[in-house]
């Protein structure tokens, strides 16, 4: 017996609305546009494009969006160490503690 594509998509709705199948498919569905933007944002991280720039170019071009390498910055926690990272000798800290304590002297005599 042979079935015609119409009548089987036909009989698979029929199906699909008399179950509790349905609900379930309309909650994948919306599941899986919130994975197309986690999907952007990972993209983004990778490429150090714009999440948003993504979403444009996918719905211009599908597929064939490819993505473009931009220069990466440094992170913020990278900046801040390199800013400062210093090397003191003992006897810089030694002078750095005297300087401070003599400046803590001289606002007690104010005092």
């Amino acid at each position: 017996m042979k079935i015609a594509p119409s009548q089987l998509q036909t009989l698979i709705l029929e199906e699909i609305s008399a179950s509790d199948v349905k609900p379930m498919f309309d909650k994948l569905i919306s599941q899986l546009g919130n994975l197309d933007k986690s999907i952007d944002f990972l993209a983004a991280a990778v490429t150090g494009m714009d999440p948003f720039d993504i979403d444009i170019a996918q719905s211009a071009y599908g597929r064939f969006a490819s993505p473009q390498r931009q220069a990466r910055r440094p992170s913020a926690a990278a900046e801040l160490k390199e800013n400062t990272e210093m090397k003191l000798t003992t006897a810089q800290i030694r002078e750095m503690v005297t300087e401070v304590l003599g400046e803590l002297n001289e606002k007690k005599k104010k005092e």
